[in-house]
């Protein structure tokens, strides 16, 4: 695995601070060819890429960047890889672990490591209780001092808490920077944290939701599909009151999105998208994640996304 080292960095140029972020890129991870090594070169252009479509901030090592199949120096290599090549976006390293003794170790490694090319954490909700789940988040924030995203996925980690036990959860932490809202319905849930919090939401799932999450009180939204640019236009418009434009953009590409984000094998369709789109040079996974199949390929050419070609 080549790439930038994880560790001696030095920060030169100044991070838009996490709360003036509009659209945050959600980053996969490209692999080589066989999916034995991490394509740093990929991934640093896929970070330049999604900068290029409008992203000014990046969570990093999420549920699209399969994180269970990497190891630690891997996590810190994509991390540092994306903190190079977007030196004035803040990076968001993602802990998935719901274990809080195993997520403060991991969240210090990756803080200790990597310095200031890690602007915050992205920590899910790990308890459907809320004061356990404060008492997480406060430990991993008092080990590493960092700004605590919650991602509140319940799809990706079983874990469905009530959104007022939520917001008793995050109510008056002040390094909780913002509630990543994926709890179907969302906007519905957006509107009860505004409420009770202030504390800023996320709009997630592509931005398929985006217009109705920032009705409800969503400033920004988390982009880990293909057609970013349109997310990022949408979300501008719908910030400035244009709802019924922003409207229009997301239905522009709500068939792509949504192809792109049902479960099953949608990582590896984003990343033959990106790959077709030449942002990356493979589209592997690793197991257990699904793997592309060549019967993809009608769905995809409906969406107008290119050719099959050889990998």
């Amino acid at each position: 695995m080549t790439g930038p080292r994880a560790e001696g960095r030095t920060q030169t140029v100044p991070r838009r601070p996490l709360g003036e972020v509009a659209a945050w890129a959600m980053t996969p991870t490209p692999f080589t060819s066989d999916g034995s090594r991490v394509d740093t070169d990929s991934l640093a252009r896929f970070a330049r890429h999604a900068t290029e479509q409008g992203c000014t901030g990046f969570l990093a090592l999420g549920v699209i960047a399969e994180p269970a199949t990497l190891s630690l120096q891997e996590r810190l290599t994509c991390l540092a890889t994306v903190a190079d090549a977007a030196p004035s976006s803040p990076v968001v390293a993602t802990v998935m672990e719901l274990d809080t003794g195993a997520a403060v170790q991991e969240a210090e490694i990756l803080t200790r490591s990597l310095g200031a090319g890690v602007a915050g954490l992205m920590v899910p909700v790990t308890d459907p209780d809320a004061d356990v789940l404060r008492a997480h988040l406060r430990a991993v924030h008092d080990a590493t001092g960092c700004q605590v995203v919650v991602q509140d996925l319940p799809r990706a980690t079983g874990v469905q808490i009530a959104v007022d036990d939520l917001a008793c959860a995050v109510d008056g932490l002040d390094f909780v920077a913002g509630v990543k809202c994926e709890s179907p319905p969302t906007f519905v849930r957006v509107a009860r944290l505004r409420d009770l919090t202030g504390v800023p939401c996320i709009s997630g799932f592509g931005g398929i939701g985006l217009v109705d999450d920032v009705v409800s009180g969503a400033t920004s939204v988390a982009v880990g599909v293909t057609p970013a640019a349109t997310v990022v236009a949408a979300l501008d418009a719908a910030r400035l009151g244009r709802h019924a434009e922003a409207a229009r953009l997301i239905g522009t590409r709500a068939a792509l999105i949504t192809y792109e984000t049902q479960p099953g094998q949608s990582i590896a369709i984003r990343k033959e998208h990106w790959r077709r789109a030449g942002v990356i040079a493979h589209r592997s996974t690793r197991a257990p994640t699904p793997a592309w199949t060549d019967d993809l390929d009608d769905h995809s050419r409906a969406h107008g996304v290119g050719e099959l070609t050889t990998d």
